[in-house]
């Protein structure tokens, strides 16, 4: 009976490496179409990655008295000040 292949432990192990798919496989005895299959599964059933966070340019102008001033466009956060 084959021994049970650990495909998650493998693809870790394969990312951790630096090695290319196919040199990996050849070194631990793995088939490469197996390999490219399990990896697609296992992207496939990987949650999306968040976008990582992003600074926005902001423009700060002088609210004039007496009036509240904003921020934003179009659907964009606003943010009020008042002054006066």
């Amino acid at each position: 009976m084959a021994a049970r292949i650990d495909w998650n432990h493998h693809i870790e192990a394969w990312q951790a490496s630096g090695l290319a798919q196919a040199a990996y496989c050849r070194l631990h005895g793995l088939g490469l179409s197996s390999f490219s299959a399990r990896l697609s599964a296992h992207r496939a059933s990987a949650p999306p990655r968040a976008s990582p966070p992003a600074l926005l340019p902001v423009k700060i102008e002088p609210a004039q008295p007496g009036k509240a001033h904003y921020v934003g466009r179009n659907s964009e956060a606003y943010c009020a000040a008042w002054q006066g």
